[in-house]
């Protein structure tokens, strides 16, 4: 698209510009201290981290229990977007009955949000099962 201004319309529109970007300088030199202070916590965080050993940001918290979760700790990333710890992290068991006993109506085949159909956990389950694992094994990876 082929913008076409009149003269007069393009020198008040680079007026306008130049009044924007006049006052966004102006904000920006006024949130000066205040990035600088974040970059002064964000410093402390990272020595806090070193400090316990912890390689890498914290994960979140336990969204049942809230304890801190960091890298390499034992948990479970759920499909649908909670990460739990090790202690409160499904089992096997606790997964096979959601998936037989759906609160709302599944189809085996249809994907969920990682792309998995729930024929796949079954699977996995009786997988798991073989292998001499149990249903009240938890569900827990290293995070």
């Amino acid at each position: 698209m082929t913008t076409k201004l009149s003269e007069e319309q393009r020198e008040k529109l680079d007026g306008e510009l130049k009044a924007l970007k006049a006052l966004e300088n102006g904000i920006r030199k006024q949130r000066e201290p205040f990035d600088r202070m974040l970059r002064d916590v964000e410093g402390l965080v990272a020595q806090t981290l070193e400090r316990y050993g912890v390689d890498g940001d914290p994960i979140g918290h336990c969204e049942s229990c809230e304890t801190l979760l960091v890298p390499g700790d034992l948990g479970c990333n759920c499909v649908d977007g909670p990460v739990l710890c090790a202690d409160c992290a499904p089992t096997w068991g606790d997964l096979k009955k959601q998936l037989e006993n759906p609160i709302v109506t599944i189809d085996l085949d249809v994907e969920d949000e990682k792309g998995v159909p729930p024929r796949e956990h079954m699977a996995t389950i009786a997988a798991h099962i073989a292998g001499g694992g149990s249903l009240d094994d938890k569900i827990i990876h290293p995070l």
